[in-house]
C-alpha cells in the first residue's frame, strides 16, 4: 500500500504583460487562459483594446505539458483533479504574488479592475476571488463553468462587481438552461448579472470582446 507524502519549497513563474502602466491607465484586467493555452498567445485577444488606456496582466496556468504528438506546441492547464487540493495551494500562492506585484506599482488607485477568464480560466477566476483585497468593477466570464462554491464565497471586493457571462451559440458547451440557472443564483445573492450571447464557438472574439468592453 503506498503512502502520500507533501513538502513545500520555493517555486518560481512568470506573467505577461501587455501595454504600459502609465498615468493615462484607466483599466487594469487580469486575465485567465482556458485549457491548453499560454498566456503569451492568449493575450493578443486583448490587443484590440486601447492600449492607452488599458494594461492587461496574463498569469500563466502552472502546469504546462505538450499538446501534440511531435513535441512542438506547449499549453498549460489551471487545475487538475489529480492532487487537486495541492495544487490549489501553490496555484493561490502564485496568483497572490502576482496581484501582490501588481498592487505594488504606481498608478492604479484610479484605475477600475476587471477580470477576466475564458473556459477553464471561469472557475480558476473564481476560485481566486476569495484571495482579493481590493475592489473590483468587472467580472467577465467567457464559456466556462462557475463552481458551486463560488456562490458561497461572498467576498467583500466583488459584492459590487459587475457580472457578464459570454458565450457563443456555436460553442460545444452552449447551454442556455444552464446561463438561466447561473443568473438566478446571482439574482438570489443581489449581484448585478447579465450575459451576451453571439454567433460564434468556443473562442474569445475580437469584436465581441470590445463590444462587451464598450458596455462597462
Amino acid at each position: 500500500m503506498y503512502k502520500s507524502h507533501k513538502v513545500i519549497f520555493k517555486s518560481y513563474a512568470s506573467y505577461i504583460t501587455l501595454n504600459k502602466l502609465t498615468p493615462k491607465t484607466k483599466n487594469i484586467w487580469i486575465i485567465f487562459h482556458g485549457y491548453g493555452q499560454l498566456s503569451k498567445f492568449f493575450i493578443r485577444r486583448f490587443d484590440i483594446l486601447d492600449q492607452n488606456e488599458n494594461f492587461i496582466i496574463a498569469p500563466q496556468g502552472l502546469s504546462k505539458f505538450y499538446t501534440d504528438k511531435d513535441y512542438k506546441n506547449v499549453g498549460a492547464s489551471w487545475l487538475t483533479r489529480e492532487d487537486k487540493n495541492i495544487d490549489f495551494k501553490s496555484q493561490l500562492s502564485y496568483l497572490s504574488s502576482v496581484i501582490d506585484d501588481i498592487l505594488d506599482k504606481k498608478n492604479i488607485k484610479k484605475c477600475k479592475f476587471n477580470l477576466f477568464g475564458f473556459s477553464q480560466g471561469v472557475s480558476t477566476l473564481c476560485r481566486l476571488t476569495k484571495k482579493i483585497n481590493f475592489k473590483v468593477n468587472n467580472i467577465i466570464m467567457w464559456a466556462g463553468w462557475i463552481p458551486s462554491e463560488f456562490f458561497k464565497l461572498s467576498p467583500e471586493s466583488c459584492k459590487n462587481s459587475k457580472y457578464i457571462y459570454v458565450m457563443g451559440k456555436k460553442d460545444k458547451y452552449y447551454d442556455l438552461k444552464l446561463i438561466n440557472e447561473y443568473k438566478k443564483k446571482f439574482v438570489k445573492k443581489n449581484y448585478r448579472f447579465n450575459y451576451e450571447l453571439f454567433d460564434g464557438e468556443h473562442v474569445v472574439d475580437r469584436k465581441v470582446l470590445k463590444r462587451v468592453y464598450e458596455e462597462l
